[in-house]
């Protein structure tokens, strides 16, 4: 079967002053593999008209074209075609400097006459169009994500990124301004959602958390900023709110609409709203101080009957202690007590069911037997500054766990998660770098799972940090990948190691979903750039085959494993391999 049947004729335009040089990159492409429709033209002029009358795939330029070099001529070709679009220098001259100056400005490949064959050139119009189809899969991609990382896929309300966005420039313009404009901050957590969700399931829970998006957005005014930050919990930020009467009116009726009985899975249900409420500048002028002020409010406002408490109405003593304050109070004995531990969550190849790595997350149990969750406690230590000792306590426990794993055999990275707040600590590095070899522990034995928020935040100082971690043999994991926005023009200069993507577009992945084509495009360019792609949050069996399909490498979630203790691993292993290692079932019945 001839190949060319099978693939789209090629539409080449060949830009070359001399009759001769042009006419054998003519005859070379016609007597190549591939069909092809040539196009000449003589001279710079004639070849922009050729672009105006007519369809290319690539454009062949040579060098020098009369009175001016293809070089000259490259600005004009790009901006009427793009600066992906797959353009081929030819020369006479082999000049590597010239060659340099080419690719810098965008041309694909560079190649001298006497050297072209119809092989050499063929491989070249066929990489520039494969770097050109990738690249608009980069550009298409990086929108999706950008669209997706700005707005809550389930409620269509903006999600905690563009709201944090939208608050930082409040106080910007409120700098800028003579009068110090004013704002409220409303953060709304709801009561009994987690009661609901546990009973009726996910499903009634979204529905409940689309019925409440809408009751709020009824109540907005057209200047109110209302966003779900993540699970049952919202904000909002208002402006022209000048009174603490003003905020109470609007809280009031937020309650008032919310305690209104909802139909979601088969059922007639109610639940309550909690709302602290903060005013700009008069409670704080960042948005650190302002959302730990909100929250302790909201916090507060649980244990009165109102629904809402307005963070100057809290009590410096007496009155309901703020549960935030009371944690990390709680948090720091339980380091000095060793509450803290650590268990591992498996991650396989999708495959062929082989064990790649293990996560470390931490857990804490307290002496009562309660059990706290990390979503809980982590922002608490970040805020108190606890989060330096408890980061160092997860690295002492997953190293030393690494070295007794090592000790049987078993040679599988730990990843660990490093705190957005120590990304700039630079004496992180050198203390772990140092306990590692102090343990006898190769580099590879870990990796640093950074969140996509995290490097974002700061963009120029995560790529220092990176460099840092990578010039010393440490990979570096992307989490939650998709959560935030990560420009994957970062992702091409920043030398990470895996990107995992973020559970939200894998929870309830089905084929042909807008999920589903998300993972496609992130596994594809994870390609491009030779990075691992492993999808979190599986926790259906029958989403493996679909993920594998879809291009991610590997998988992690309930549906493998959940975290173990250290001591539950080789019993998990023993049973997984006997299970799925002959048959692993990784291929679609």
């Amino acid at each position: 079967m001839n190949p060319s049947n099978e693939l789209p004729r090629l539409r080449i335009l060949i830009v070359d002053d001399d009759d001769v040089d042009r006419e054998r990159l003519t005859r070379l492409l016609n007597r190549s593999s591939r069909d092809a429709d040539v196009t000449e033209a003589s001279s710079g002029e004639e070849a922009l008209s050729r672009l105006i009358s007519g369809v290319f795939d690539c454009v062949v330029l040579d060098y020098q074209l009369g009175d001016i070099n293809g070089m000259e001529l490259l600005p004009s070709l790009q901006g009427k075609l793009g600066p992906d679009f797959p353009v081929i220098m030819v020369t006479g001259l082999g000049d590597d400097n010239i060659a340099a100056e080419a690719m810098r400005r965008g041309v694909f490949d560079y190649l001298t006459k006497h050297q072209i064959d119809a092989e050499r050139l063929l491989n070249a119009i066929d990489n520039g169009l494969h770097h050109q189809k990738l690249m608009q899969e980069v550009a298409e991609a990086e929108q999706k994500l950008r669209r997706m990382s700005l707005y809550d896929p389930l409620t269509g309300l903006p999600n905690r990124n563009l709201f944090f966005d939208h608050l930082e420039n409040l106080f910007f313009a409120a700098s800028r301004s003579t009068s110090r404009n004013s704002f409220a901050l409303f953060l709304l957590n709801l009561n009994l959602f987690k009661e609901v969700n546990d009973r009726l399931g996910h499903e009634a829970g979204d529905q409940l958390l689309v019925e409440v998006a809408r009751r709020l957005q009824s109540v907005a005014r057209p200047s109110d900023l209302f966003a779900r930050l993540g699970g049952d919990e919202f904000a909002a930020t208002l402006v022209e709110m000048e009174t603490p009467e003003d905020a109470v009116q609007l809280a009031e009726k937020i309650c008032s609409v919310i305690r209104q009985p909802i139909a979601v899975g088969g059922e007639v249900v109610s639940i309550d709203i909690s709302i602290g409420i903060v005013f700009y500048p008069h409670n704080g002028n960042n948005r650190r101080d302002l959302l730990t002020q909100a929250d302790d409010a909201m916090a507060a406002a649980k244990h009165g009957s109102r629904g809402y408490m307005l963070y100057s109405d809290l009590r410096p003593s007496g009155g309901p202690q703020p549960s935030p304050v009371l944690l990390a109070h709680r948090l720091s004995e339980a380091l000095e007590r060793q509450e803290l531990f650590l268990h591992y969550q498996p991650k396989i190849s999708l495959q062929d069911g082989q064990l790649v790595g293990v996560e470390a997350l931490v857990r804490w149990r307290t002496r009562e037997g309660v059990n706290i969750s990390p979503a809980e406690f982590i922002p608490v230590a970040e805020r108190a500054s606890i989060i330096h000792p408890l980061n160092d306590m997860i690295f002492e426990q997953a190293m030393q766990q690494a070295v007794q794993w090592r000790a049987q055999g078993w040679q599988f990275p730990v990843s660990v998660n490093l705190s957005a707040r120590l990304i700039d600590d630079a004496q992180f590095l050198t203390r772990l770098t140092s306990r590692l070899y102090e343990l006898g522990l190769p580099p590879e034995a870990l990796v640093i799972e950074l969140t996509e928020t995290a490097l974002i935040a700061n963009p120029n100082q995560a790529m220092t940090v990176l460099e840092a971690f990578r010039s010393n043999q440490l990979a570096i994991s992307v989490d939650d990948f998709g959560a935030g926005y990560t420009s994957l023009g970062y992702l091409r200069e920043m030398d990470i190691a895996e990107i995992k993507i973020d559970q939200m577009f894998v929870r309830q992945l089905q084929a042909g979903s807008r999920d589903a084509s998300i993972v496609r495009s992130v596994a594809a360019l994870g390609k491009g750039f030779g990075v691992h792609v492993t999808a979190e949050g599986v926790e259906d069996p029958s989403q493996w085959a679909l993920l594998r399909a879809l291009g991610c490498d590997h998988g992690q979630g309930y549906s493998i494993a959940r975290p173990m203790p250290a001591e539950a691993f080789p019993q998990w292993w023993r049973k997984w391999q006997q299970e799925h290692q002959q048959q692993p079932p990784f291929t679609a019945s």
